[in-house]
């Protein structure tokens, strides 16, 4: 005994909407998270190009872990660390921790 023609089409129609609402809210997760790392990606630049500018040439290892613990902080204490701290004490707040050879 077959389906009916109707039923085949009603269960294709439920599959394709499935299909389709299942899709749609993988791309605006996916939309979302990819959003969130492209502000990161973005702040993370803006922090390099300030630095540059006001404290010359550095290395990737200095830049890199200051710019990490940078992107951690709120953007007003973002500002004032970007605009009042040497480059010394950039370093020694943010800069790489150098652990001692035992």
């Amino acid at each position: 005994m077959g389906f009916s023609m109707e039923y085949m089409r009603e269960k294709e129609e439920l599959f394709k909407q499935g299909f389709i609402e299942g899709f749609t809210k993988s791309f605006y997760e996916n939309f979302e998270q990819n959003s969130q790392l492209l502000i990161q990606f973005e702040r993370a630049k803006m922090i390099k190009s300030i630095l540059g500018f006001r404290l010359g040439t550095m290395t990737d290892a200095e830049f890199s872990s200051i710019i990490v613990a940078l992107l951690q902080l709120p953007h007003e204490e973002l500002t004032r660390v970007l605009l009042t701290l040497s480059r010394e004490e950039l370093l020694q707040r943010f800069g790489p921790s150098e652990k001692p050879l035992s």
